[in-house]
């Protein structure tokens, strides 16, 4: 089986709309734990908000998992997600709602007068399910996703995404403290009604890899991401690390601290792009950490993510998730 997903990876990159869309607000990253680890495909591999970066990875081993997240920073923007995701064999569901808005945009005339104030929402609501055979994780991921400027006159867009992946695990099959995981993403926009493809920053192809190093109780992951983008015409690397402690405790299982880099470009076409510092005003650095804990009385597993993310818009988005499974 594992054959099929180097087929799959060898394809040509499908061939992107000449529409633009502004839908952006789908690659801020979905948990703590992503955000630190610089939005890697693998970052949120096993749980339910990885819905939106790889369907595939959304398969997990609880029957029952729901997380929320919330993003807060200095400026405007409000960002806030849940997910939930059920497990039924083979096959693991999920559902995810993103909602995503800037407020108090200020709105001028042709000649420079002030007309008052605006706000811009973004809303997507995604269905997805994942399935595991011979070592491999099988994902096809839909979304709705609506974009609407509010107190101003502007007619609200509808989208339709559609996320296809795929991910193979533990390559390396007779070392037990080197675990090599590689996982796949196409992502396709499509415009409501007229179904045309959308040429988007989220119309990305992302091949990843997550390396896991092992010993006794102590771990490291390494996670890096090539995410082709045809709007922009680059290449972009992003990478994450995430050294680990398993504790021999009853409630407090293991912790960890997490950094990463999101958008470090490694080819582009178009020299114009560093005329307008789009590495200083692109690129994100980030930190965090997590805390798993096994609830006593309940017997309940929780998982708590926090990071800290620093780049020229946003110099100071703090996440926080918190995920329960049954």
């Amino acid at each position: 089986m594992k054959i099929i997903f180097i087929y799959l990876i060898s394809l040509p990159m499908i061939i992107f709309g000449d529409e633009s869309g502004g839908l952006s607000f789908l690659n801020i990253p979905t948990s703590g734990n992503s955000a630190s680890l610089g939005n890697t495909i693998t970052a949120d591999l096993y749980r339910p908000t990885s819905l939106l970066q790889n369907p595939a990875n959304i398969w997990q081993n609880s029957q029952h998992t729901f997380s929320i997240s919330k993003r807060s920073a200095i400026t405007q923007t409000n960002y806030l997600n849940g997910f939930y995701g059920l497990k039924i064999r083979d096959l693991t569901f999920c559902l995810g709602v993103v909602q995503y808005g800037v407020n108090k945009i200020e709105e001028y005339d042709t000649e420079a007068n002030f007309q008052g104030y605006f706000n811009f929402q973004n809303w997507a609501i995604a269905l997805g399910t994942s399935k595991r055979m011979s070592g491999m994780l099988f994902g096809i991921g839909v979304s709705h996703i609506t974009q609407n400027f509010t107190q101003i006159s502007y007619n609200k867009e509808n989208f339709l995404g559609l996320d296809i992946g795929v991910t193979v695990m533990d390559l390396l099959y007779r070392n037990n403290n080197v675990i090599l995981t590689v996982s796949y993403v196409n992502k396709i926009m499509f415009d409501i009604p007229d179904f045309q493809q959308v040429n988007s920053a989220t119309s990305n192809n992302i091949l990843g890899i997550k390396t896991l190093f092992r010993q006794n109780s102590i771990s490291l992951s390494i996670f890096s991401d090539l995410l082709f983008n045809a709007n922009s015409k680059m290449v972009n690397m992003r990478a994450g690390l995430q050294p680990q402690i398993n504790f021999k405790n009853n409630v407090l299982t293991n912790a960890g601290i997490n950094i990463g880099l999101n958008k470090l470009p490694l080819y582009w076409t178009d020299d114009d792009i560093f005329n307008d510092d789009f590495i200083e005003y692109s690129r994100k650095l980030s930190i965090g950490g997590y805390l798993e804990i096994m609830l006593p009385v309940i017997n309940q597993n929780m998982l708590i993510n926090y990071a800290y993310e620093n780049h020229k818009v946003l110099p100071a988005s703090q996440y926080v998730s918190i995920q329960f499974s049954i």
